[in-house]
């Protein structure tokens, strides 16, 4: 466990701000999203309530996945849709007296920008990073941490309470989305009674959960569908039946019409086999000779511990890497690593 949370901190940095860049990691899931939606969303009505001419921008660092953007406003800056990455200069980034980075202070998540943050917090430029991960860099001249948290976006929900910042109802929905994601709709081991009290007072304040859970798990294009069967075509059970393993190639997405942002939660399916512990799913990157990898356990591997020897991290249950190989290679250094820890006494 991991505490540090100094909201004293961050709500007098915030505070003394008046020009805020919100930010995350590339491939921003459902906690990214509605952690950066919700806190700006709330920074700007506190804003209104005082007075302040602050202005606060949101910066997405790649396209958020189909489930999650509903959540988003024309005004919210996404690489590769309405910004572009030469635009994302140290000079553009200087102009903000405040960045705050939420679910995430690990430099290599933010490759247009990792490198700036740390040399910004070296100088001691105001920077704030609101995270709940195990792994990270020494990203933020104020670090809110609660590794203990089930997601970013609980973190955010008590920061803004803390603050007596309002949350209109698009900030609940977007918290709510944020928790139950990366609780997998309350059923991970991280689903905790904070995440449930919280939950109850989104509820109370006006989050319509049928809305919510219609918008993510009801709402998939053929694509997705086509990719689900596509990936588990080629399903192994390995280590008897204990280690789930799934490939999908730069050819599989193109035979179903899909994108990377529909590759999420994929890894899951296979859980609902009951022999199951783990699941691996590989990706082939439009990179040439790179992988990227999506490790879940259920009970008692560590995957952010196996992801960690191998450059990646995350959470004990859920973890990720990239591996600078072709897909085959690197299936069989990750594969041959998992094995070895399930095989362990």
């Amino acid at each position: 466990m991991q505490t540090n949370m100094d909201f004293k901190c961050a709500i007098e940095m915030i505070q003394s701000a008046s020009n805020i860049l919100v930010t995350s990691h590339i491939r921003p899931d459902g906690d990214a999203v509605g952690s950066v939606i919700a806190l700006s969303r709330s920074l700007s009505a506190q804003a209104r309530l005082d007075n302040r001419n602050i202005t606060c921008q949101t910066l997405f660092l790649s396209s958020a996945g189909e489930p999650y953007r509903f959540l988003l406003d024309q005004q919210d800056k996404v690489i590769g849709e309405n910004f572009t990455e030469e635009q994302l200069t140290a000079e553009y980034l200087d102009a903000f007296d405040l960045i705050i980075v939420v679910d995430t202070r690990s430099a290599r998540q933010m490759p247009a920008i990792g490198d700036y943050l740390l040399q910004r917090t070296e100088k001691g430029k105001p920077t704030l990073a609101i995270d709940h991960h195990l792994s990270g860099d020494a990203i933020g001249t104020c670090q809110v941490i609660d590794t203990d948290a089930s997601a970013a976006g609980e973190v955010v929900y008590r920061l803004c309470r803390a603050a007596d910042w309002p949350l209109d109802r698009k900030a609940l929905e977007a918290i709510f989305t944020a928790i139950c994601t990366d609780t997998g709709w309350f059923h991970f081991q991280n689903t905790n009674a904070t995440a449930l009290h919280i939950a109850a007072e989104l509820v109370s304040g006006g989050v319509a959960v049928d809305k919510i859970y219609q918008q993510l798990f009801q709402n998939h294009t053929p694509a997705k569908v086509l990719l689900i069967s596509q990936a588990l075509q080629s399903l192994q059970l390995l280590s008897n039946d204990r280690l789930a393993v799934m490939s999908l190639t730069q050819a599989d997405l193109k035979k179903c019409g899909a994108d990377r942002g529909m590759i999420e939660n994929i890894v899951n399916e296979p859980m609902q086999i009951g022999t199951v512990e783990a699941s691996i799913m590989c990706v082939e990157m439009e990179e040439p000779g790179k992988t990227r990898f999506s490790l879940r356990s259920k009970q008692y591997l560590d995957m952010n511990a196996i992801a960690n020897t191998m450059g990646g991290g995350g959470h004990a249950r859920a973890a990720g890497l990239t591996i600078a190989e072709p897909i085959e290679e690197a299936k069989a250094i990750v594969i041959a690593k998992v094995i070895e820890e399930l095989n362990k006494p």
